[in-house]
């Protein structure tokens, strides 16, 4: 991940968390609570913080809040189970 400038992006929150020991991240982004454009300044946070990573982002269905992005990288190392195996 790409580092943010504090100066542009100066009320943007970050959580990250490895998952499991598969080598995947889980980053929640958070920010834009008092841009008049949450929702481009949020596609540009992202995009200046992920860079030229492969990731998939995971926006509230409904756009109500587009303050908060979830992302994942390395979502398809993660250690899938069979629904038979999941509820063996």
């Amino acid at each position: 991940m790409n580092p943010l400038d504090p100066k542009k992006f100066p009320d943007v929150d970050i959580y990250q968390s490895p998952l499991r020991d598969s080598g995947s991240v889980l980053y929640i982004l958070r920010g834009g609570w008092n841009n008049p454009s949450p929702k481009l300044y949020m596609d540009e946070v992202v995009r200046e913080f992920v860079g030229t990573t492969l990731h998939n982002q995971f926006i509230e269905i409904h756009l109500d809040i587009p303050q908060v992005r979830v992302i994942i990288v390395g979502i398809n190392d993660l250690p899938y189970h069979t629904i038979k195996e999941f509820f063996g």
